[in-house]
């Protein structure tokens, strides 16, 4: 009952593999040759479980992230309708990281095309195949296999000549083995990786190395190593591991932008290559790490527990007022009306999850019955309710375009602040 054109297309498809069921939908459903001439719709949101509307509770004028342009797309979507009004060619082209999810773009940068991984394993795999594997999100990997190996060949290394390379082996082995949960040997990779970078002599002035490049990459491996340390502590609540950041002093993003680099990324359908704003990033995540670090190792002195009660609270607003300084002077693309990739997202989540446990502890003052100094208890609680809101708004509109579908060991501590959260609202609902 099918044109003769159509036919022989059915019968192409079938012998190139399409799934018989798939087929048959297509054929019940639409015309076939229709489909088949329509470029693909690559917007794509993803929808909450239970009510597709953002929470009227968080629907407010004053909350910023409502007004970002992340959520606006999002709003413009309608997911499974590919009846949507046509976007214009100017948005199509330089909007798509507000249209599509993260794991819908490709890195572009021809280093890529240069990497030879069976030079490096003993692992019987295809060169293609590897640089498949390398990418940290897919989640269909041989990975155990690869770390096995890798373990071994860095405790060999590590044992004779350490370098550079020794010690952001270090730092990678730390972050995989701590998405496994094993903290204690997770560690155990941190404090050899901040051990290997004392040894570099990483934490003192680099300017003695005439190699540029070189010396760029010992002064952004200690600063890596200073931020993720910082954060690795908060999360564990331990003292950190570094007093003092390194010596040489990061440039600033705008004038010397080929110091960060930039990582490019492609999405389908446009042929316009997207830069993921690293410089500002990397910068604003040291920034925010140093009055961390500075307020976590107040709290591991040794001062008496009544004096650790009584300065308590004026450290902590001291600190907040320092964190909201430092928020009020992040750059244009990591505003909240600009935010898009996750990493920038986890950035705002991360300095919201940290206020909020910070007005929690002053909220717990109050509610000894000792009020803090120099802070309104009414205001107290306006702040605490604000930067929860936010929190789960950041949250929500990750989840809308980003989707947790890959794995990221940084969301895992938010989600479950996130549902602590919504635990203690159903008390009090419930009280």
């Amino acid at each position: 009952t099918r044109p003769e054109a159509e036919a022989h297309e059915i019968v192409r498809r079938i012998r190139a593999g399409t799934d018989a069921e798939t087929m048959a939908h297509q054929l019940s459903t639409a015309d076939l040759l229709l489909q088949v001439q329509l470029e693909p719709e690559t917007r794509y949101r993803y929808q909450f479980l239970y009510s597709a509307l953002m929470p009227s509770y968080l629907q407010t004028p004053t909350n910023p992230f409502l007004h970002s342009l992340i959520y606006e797309w999002n709003e413009k979507d309608e997911a499974g309708k590919i009846s949507v009004p046509p976007l214009s060619e100017s948005e199509r082209k330089n909007k798509a990281q507000y249209l599509r999810p993260i794991h819908a773009a490709s890195i572009v940068d021809p280093r890529m095309d240069e990497i030879v991984p069976s030079k490096w394993t003993s692992v019987n795999a295809d060169d293609d195949l590897m640089r498949t594997l390398i990418q940290f999100w897919n989640p269909n990997s041989l990975g155990y296999k690869f770390l096995a190996e890798a373990k071994r060949l860095w405790a060999v290394e590590e044992s004779r000549e350490r370098s550079l390379t020794t010690l952001q082996a270090a730092l990678i082995m730390n972050t995989i083995v701590n998405m496994f949960g094993i903290d204690k040997l997770a560690s155990a990779y941190l404090v050899q990786a901040i051990d290997i970078a004392h040894e570099l002599g990483l934490f003192e002035p680099t300017t003695y190395i005439m190699h540029k490049k070189l010396r760029h990459s010992y002064d952004l491996t200690a600063w890596s190593l200073f931020h993720w340390q910082c954060t690795l502590s908060f999360q564990f609540q331990t003292a950190p591991l570094l007093r003092t950041p390194p010596q040489s002093p990061l440039p600033d993003p705008d004038l010397n932008p080929d110091w960060y680099s930039e990582i490019w990324l492609k999405y389908p359908s446009t042929s316009v290559l997207v830069p993921m704003q690293y410089r500002y990033t990397f910068k604003a995540r040291v920034e925010f790490s140093l009055v961390l670090n500075a307020a976590m190792l107040q709290d591991y002195t040794s001062e008496s527990d009544i004096q650790v009660v009584r300065s308590g609270a004026g450290r902590i607003i001291e600190t907040v007022e320092k964190l909201e300084a430092w928020y009020r002077t992040l750059p244009g693309p990591l505003l909240p009306s600009n935010i898009v990739f996750p990493s920038q997202l986890k950035l705002h989540l991360h300095y919201c999850y940290v206020l909020v446990q910070l007005y929690e502890l002053l909220a717990s003052y109050g509610n000894n019955g000792s009020p803090p100094p120099l802070l309104d208890q009414d205001e107290l609680q306006k702040s605490l309710a604000k930067y929860r809101a936010y929190f789960e708004t950041i949250l929500r509109i990750h989840y809308l375009r980003h989707s947790f579908e890959y794995g990221n060991m940084m969301l895992t501590r938010f989600l479950a602040m996130l549902a602590f959260l919504a635990l203690t609202k159903l008390d009090f609902l419930m009280a």
